[in-house]
């Protein structure tokens, strides 16, 4: 025995609108809601590299604490000379709160960058010609300073005959006592001790080489990822720099559907013209939503989603390319010409399938089964009462 079960297209179509109009008011009216799931919240952003590439005291900049100038040092120097300029010196102000005098020791100690551009004390061995910190001599060793006193002190850079040539760093180190000095400790730039860093480029013979090590889109967690049903993308460029001297990378990041002149989406690329110092690399990271419908964040190790109800049809949808188009240029420290550019392009694609589409097609799913039933039922009561 077989049934048959007339559809009305035109009802059912009538109902699927009615339904996507109620979806929409009602993401309206639950967006405007305080505390609700659908109030509009700032997803975080991701910075490029590191927001504190120079390692300073929390109160430097601020009303009360030691207050440092300036916050990082250029100079430029020839093998075989000493370097005692107009820019080889410090200022140092007493604004702590308990108006007390303090006393501070400076030291010199040679630093590095890791990937995500911190700054860390670099106790390898080194021989002269690459042990920058050898070659500085302070003024003093030691300052008091009264409160509200600024002091300003003097320092020299006896550069070896076979110094390497190219950029090297260092930096002064402030520290509240004489044991500080020679730490390496993880509280470097906090509280009681401050760095000012110094970038030094010596004459000789410049090699210019940089490249692109990675090239990936991640989530926020940075887990490599091509499919995305919403929330945050993360580009991540990794560029090793093989020169002697540092580099800032520059350009742009394209989001476009097969035509980067056509992108839907244009990031510019190290705005805060982060560099990388000779010999090493670095991690850059800029972000870009897939779904306005929905806000990602961080929440104890795991990604969370909240919805922005309002924005239920603000989505991207089907195959993308991510291409980055890079400019690495000498640093201008260097001093090499402005023209000097290496230009490199990478790309790769990503597919979004937006989660409302997902949630639509449940929807008119139930909907035509709940009609299929409805159906079902009334005939099998007309049925009963035959």
């Amino acid at each position: 025995m077989y049934m048959k079960i007339k559809f009305n297209s035109k009802k059912i179509l009538n109902i699927i609108v009615f339904v996507l109009m109620l979806l929409f008011l009602f993401g309206h009216v639950i967006s405007d809601r305080p505390g609700s799931l659908g109030s509009r919240q700032t997803a975080p952003w991701l910075t490029i590299g590191s927001g504190k590439v120079l390692a300073q005291s929390e109160f430097v900049g601020s009303k009360r604490g030691l207050i440092m100038s300036p916050i990082v040092i250029y100079l430029n120097g020839e093998r075989g000379t000493t370097l005692k300029n107009e820019h080889t010196y410090y200022k140092l102000t007493n604004d702590y709160e308990t108006k007390a005098s303090v006393v501070v020791y400076p030291s010199v100690v040679n630093i590095i960058r890791d990937e995500e551009g911190n700054v860390k004390i670099d106790e390898t061995e080194k021989d002269r010609k690459s042990d920058v910190a050898s070659w500085v001599v302070l003024e003093s060793t030691q300052h008091e300073i009264k409160h509200g006193e600024t002091i300003r002190s003097e320092f020299s850079i006896n550069i070896p005959d076979d110094a390497d040539p190219g950029s090297h760093l260092f930096a002064i180190l402030f520290a509240r006592s004489p044991a500080d000095t020679n730490t390496n400790s993880p509280a470097v730039g906090i509280n009681d001790k401050i760095l000012l860093p110094v970038i030094l480029t010596i004459d000789g013979d410049i090699n210019f080489e940089s490249d692109i090590d990675s090239f990936f889109v991640s989530d926020l967690l940075l887990k490599e990822q091509s499919f995305f049903w919403g929330g945050t993308a993360v580009v991540n460029v990794k560029i090793k720099n093989n020169s002697n001297i540092y580099v800032r990378p520059l350009g742009n990041i394209f989001i476009h559907q097969g035509d980067k002149t056509k992108p839907v989406e244009t990031l510019a690329f190290n705005e805060n013209g982060l560099i990388i110092s000779s010999n090493n690399s670095r991690n850059y990271r800029h972000s870009f939503s897939t779904n306005n419908f929905i806000k990602d964040k961080i929440v104890d190790g795991k990604i969370v989603w909240e919805f922005d109800w309002s924005r239920f049809f603000d989505f991207k949808f089907g195959k993308y390319y991510v291409t980055y188009q890079s400019r690495i240029k000498p640093a201008p420290e260097a001093g090499l010409p402005n023209d000097k550019v290496i230009i490199i392009e990478r790309t790769t694609e990503i597919f979004v399938f937006p989660i409302q589409i997902l949630i639509l097609i449940i929807v008119i799913v139930l909907l035509i089964v709940a009609l299929v039933a409805w159906n079902y039922f009334k005939k099998s009561k007309k049925r009963e009462n035959k």
